[in-house]
């Protein structure tokens, strides 16, 4: 599969999920589990061409079955990539899930308190947004192209000379923003899309190559279920990434006494 190509059909996964979940089931938890759910089932093994080399992926979803003291964020992201020299990184990115409120600009469940304890320990948190209606003001432009073949052409049509996004993601549904724009004086309010970028954009351009991830060891034990105090993310999905080679193995399991696959 091209890279564009995955790109549009986790677009296509994402806003069929929200679609199916405006107005009777929305409420973050249910999206979320949903969105986690289609993209698991679509994408458990994928493999990538289009770059200098082939990207071997296998994804998983697990969640938190007990009663923690604290969640820890809604969703890690934890990202393992073995690099075509052999070399290896692990890291995990943090999304903390708000959606629109009906009939409303604002976020109401956004609380400062909330984000500020979630980048004590994840400085590059996002926030990840859920709206109901077409998101059109995130920033449009692609900082890269890669060549594609005549099966990628269809997927190119709209594209600029700038490397504007191609039609299919000039709107979505889903979107993520840095958490750490929001100050006790930030507009709780959908203002926050000028400075996001599509989900599915961040999850294949950026946290597939190793971008926007915390790498110290608190962040990464706690994304695992091994963190000190009971402080834990409600899902966690595993991304695994290799550069030409399979995807590598996690060098410590996650804790099975507490994170569970995500069933279908």
């Amino acid at each position: 599969m091209l890279p564009l190509e995955f790109c549009f059909q986790v677009e296509k996964v994402l806003k069929s999920v929200i679609d199916d979940c405006y107005p009777y089931e929305w409420d973050e938890d249910h999206i979320t589990r949903d969105i986690l759910k289609g993209l698991r089932k679509s994408f458990r093994d994928v493999t990538l061409f289009g770059y200098r080399y082939q990207l071997n992926i296998n994804w998983e979803v697990y969640k938190y079955t007990g009663t923690p003291e604290h969640l820890y964020g809604d969703v890690a992201v934890l990202v393992k990539i073995r690099f075509r020299n052999g070399d290896l990184s692990e890291g995990v990115g943090f999304l903390e899930a708000k959606k629109r409120s009906i009939d409303s600009n604002r976020f109401d469940s956004l609380k400062n308190t909330q984000l500020e304890d979630i980048l004590s320990i994840a400085p590059q948190a996002f926030l990840l947004l859920y709206d109901y209606e077409n998101i059109t003001t995130f920033i449009n432009s692609i900082s890269y192209l890669n060549d594609f073949d005549d099966y990628g052409e269809k997927y190119l049509q709209g594209l600029d000379k700038h490397g504007h996004f191609p039609r299919f993601l000039s709107e979505t549904y889903c979107v993520v923003a840095p958490a750490n724009l929001i100050t006790s004086t930030s507009p709780k309010t959908t203002s926050l899309y000028n400075r996001s970028l599509p989900l599915s954009y961040q999850l294949c351009y950026r946290y597939l190559f190793g971008f926007d991830l915390e790498y110290d060891s608190t962040a990464i034990d706690i994304a695992k279920g091994y963190p000190p105090q009971r402080r834990y993310p409600r899902y966690v999905m595993v991304i695994r990434v290799g550069q030409n080679v399979p995807p590598p193995e996690l060098d410590e399991p996650l804790n099975s006494e507490v994170l569970q696959i995500l069933e279908e």
